[in-house]
This record gives structure tokens, sequence and C-alpha cells, in this order.
């Protein structure tokens, strides 16, 4: 059986800690700390056959900035330079390397809003990113933004 390699190793939106507290998931809300200083929470979805994990870290952006590279399974040490470097940019989420059908996938989530153009951070991290689809075999760089279709 021939599967086409799923680029998502996880999905993810953002939505409004007030919309989120009033279904069951906000019950687990009241384990944070500070959670008065947030706006908003990311969710996180790994999912596979036999589970669905979530993951929440409360935000203060309506969007954060998902890069997910993806190249052979023999660059594992050519990803962790990449790895090294992001390092700089503030990592909310990352998935580690992850190997799958003979590649190597690596997902990170930035507290980065790629639209917020005041940010002078995000002008050196858009040039790191263009210096490394230079490198790789693929790249993708999404914006999750705060879903309209809040829970």
């Amino acid at each position: 059986m021939n599967k086409k390699l799923n680029k998502n190793l996880t999905s993810a939106e953002v939505c409004s800690i007030e919309k989120l507290k009033c279904n069951i998931l906000g019950n687990s809300l009241e384990h944070y700390r500070d959670l008065g200083d947030y706006k908003n929470i990311l969710i996180i979805k790994s999912m596979n056959p036999k589970y669905i994990r979530l993951t929440l870290y409360p935000i203060k952006r309506d969007n954060i900035t998902k890069v997910t590279i993806i190249d052979n399974k023999n660059s594992e040490i050519k990803i962790q330079k990449i790895m090294n470097s992001f390092k700089e940019y503030e990592i909310i989420h990352t998935s580690g390397l992850t190997y799958k059908s003979n590649k190597i996938i690596y997902e990170c989530y930035f507290n980065l809003d790629m639209f917020d153009f005041k940010d002078k951070e995000l002008s050196n991290f858009k040039k790191l990113i263009n210096n490394i689809n230079k490198k790789l075999k693929d790249i993708i760089v999404e914006e999750i933004s705060i879903s309209k279709d809040q829970y």
C-alpha cells in the first residue's frame, strides 16, 4: 500500500480562553498559574489511529508561527544545526526529530506573528527561514490564527 507522506505530525489552532472555559477542556485551565496574564490557548493536536493527544499552551497572541522541516533521513546533523539556530526565538512547542517513511520531520511552534511588521525579531526570523529554505528539501511555514469556530 503506497500511502502519501503526511507532512504534519500535529495540527493546531488558537482559541480564546473565555470561549474554551465553556467546554469540557475548560476544567483543565484551572491548573495554569497566572492564566489571567494570557488571552488565548494554543491547542496542539497529535493524532494517530490509536489516540489523540491534546497539548494546551496559554499564549498572549492571536497568531503564532509553525515551521515544519522535512528532509532525507541522512540529514539529521543538518537539521540539528537548524534546530540550534531556532533557539534564539521563543519556542512554544516542538516535535523533536521524527522519522517517517525514510524522511526526518521536525515541527516547531514559535511565539511569532508573521504579520506583526513592527516586530524586529520577525525580520531576522524571515531571513533565517529563507536561508534554511535554500538548504533543505522541504520547509513549510504556517500562520496559526485564532479560530473563527470557537469551542
